[in-house]
């Protein structure tokens, strides 16, 4: 009911409020229906497919469509006892690439005895060469991510509970095509490394899949750097004042300390000298304060 009310929100605001528009795609709420995530980078394939079930759903309750309208807070309740392991069937028609599915549960039903929780839900995807995958949950309270081993071609998803018995309370049925090149991440916000090959990185982990520019390392692309030099790709040299030239790759920090005269995370402070000429002023400027307040008594 959050998430609609929030959607409710912002089209009352693009409606009134043309400025307020172009800060849709940060909220989530995208042009195309079809499209997900903050930045709206993310093709729903799931998105007004063919979708049946085993089960019937609870009188006056959304009927099934609503797990595909594109829509969160619309969702459907199992009716109590119509399955004993109720299943709901997706079937994906449009063809491209896919590597993730996504199912939202309904928030304000999940707590409910009865009730299907994220941890009872098991999604089977089908795909277009005859195999299947049941792919590893990434459970939240109300949104659960499967990540597939491989992006593929889906042809079918189905949702059941495995809570023996337990109601299928479901408001959408994702499956998400890969992200556009250079991004990551279940809604593709984050931007893979600059040092990635191509630009590509795993969608998950965000790991340079096809290999590192120059000599850099996999899977992150962050080498070791060599002595004297620091930074994201070890382009920055560290402080010359350094001692042995030696540097934290990441911060720059002199590690082993500075040379003398020289003080400092970085070694690039002048160092004041404590003794010798330096503990002569110093006395001398302790005399002429003395002086000073000696002279204010009798003023």
């Amino acid at each position: 009911m959050a998430m609609l009310t929030a959607r409710l929100l912002v089209v009352f605001l693009c409606s009134s409020v043309s400025l307020f528009c172009e800060f849709r795609p940060v909220l989530g709420v995208c042009e195309e229906p079809n499209f997900v995530g903050t930045a709206c980078l993310n093709e729903n394939l799931a998105y007004n497919q063919s979708i049946r079930a085993n089960f019937d759903v609870v009188a006056g309750s959304e009927n099934l469509e609503k797990a595909v309208d594109g829509k969160p807070g619309t969702c459907f309740l199992e009716s109590d006892g119509s399955s004993n392991r109720p299943v709901t069937s997706v079937d994906v028609s449009q063809k491209s690439l896919a590597d993730v599915v996504t199912v939202l549960l309904d928030a304000t039903l999940v707590n409910n005895g009865g009730i299907a929780k994220a941890n009872q839900i098991k999604v089977t995807v089908y795909k277009d060469d005859g195999s299947q995958e049941t792919p590893v949950a990434n459970p939240d309270h109300m949104l659960i991510a499967y990540h597939l081993s491989q992006a593929a071609n889906v042809s079918r998803v189905d949702v059941r509970s495995d809570g023996n018995g337990a109601r299928l309370a479901l408001c959408e049925i994702q499956v998400l095509t890969v992200c556009p090149s250079g991004t990551y991440g279940v809604e593709c916000a984050k931007n893979c490394s600059a040092a990635c090959v191509d630009d590509v990185c795993g969608r998950l982990s965000g790991y340079c899949t096809d290999g590192c520019k120059s000599d850099m390392d996999v899977p992150e692309c962050r080498k070791t750097c060599k002595q004297g030099l620091y930074g994201d790709q070890c382009k920055q040299h560290c402080s010359k004042t350094c001692a042995e030239d030696v540097c934290d790759e990441t911060s720059g920090h002199c590690l082993q300390g500075c040379k003398e005269g020289w003080t400092g995370d970085r070694c690039s402070a002048r160092e004041v000298p404590t003794g010798g000429g330096a503990g002569i002023k110093a006395s001398v400027l302790l005399a002429i304060a003395a002086a000073v307040s000696t002279l204010l008594q009798y003023c």
